[in-house]
């Protein structure tokens, strides 16, 4: 986690933690049980914090930290990078997710791919096989789509990148 201009390391789930990490470090079998009871419990997402984001929208608490983090992330790469292209994209297209990475992508001059979502959906819901068994990634047929739509995106971006690199060195 990103706390104070700092990486932390740390669970989530503060109330098993200490197990989590015995498990994790000294048993394969009860860090298998604690993911599949992770598993069982977003069966039945009754109260998730996604849940509550829908609900309040970018006034949730928990979702403007996690704004202001990815603002101050994104500076940090803007800064080490500089002048040099950064591309990004959403995985899937939600609200109000999309509009604040869009926000945040803009204001650092980021190219922000708009389409990859709504392709893995649209080949999806032709019956394209693009997404894993578990519905939440996607499958390597999913994988080949993304690149192809990225790669030409990247094609497309070129001659403006190159224009703008000679712009600079003149």
């Amino acid at each position: 986690y990103w706390v104070d201009g700092h990486i932390v390391y740390s669970l989530p789930k503060t109330w098993s933690a200490s197990l989590r990490i015995f498990a994790q470090r000294h048993s394969r079998f009860l860090h298998y049980l604690f993911s599949l009871w992770d598993r069982l419990l977003a069966i039945d997402p009754v109260q998730t914090v996604e849940r509550q984001i829908n609900r309040e929208g970018r006034a949730h608490k928990g979702f403007q930290h996690a704004e202001q983090v990815t603002n101050e992330l994104m500076g940090k790469v803007r800064s080490r990078v500089g002048r040099i292209p950064i591309v990004a994209f959403s995985c899937e297209t939600a609200e109000p997710y999309d509009s604040a990475f869009k926000a945040i992508s803009s204001h650092y001059d980021v190219v922000f791919l708009q389409d990859i979502a709504e392709a893995v959906e649209a080949a999806y819901k032709r019956g394209d096989d693009v997404l894993h068994a578990d519905m939440g990634h996607w499958s390597v047929r999913g994988h080949r789509l993304v690149g192809s739509l990225i790669g030409e995106h990247l094609r497309a971006m070129i001659p403006r990148i190159s224009q703008t690199q000679s712009r600079n060195t003149e």
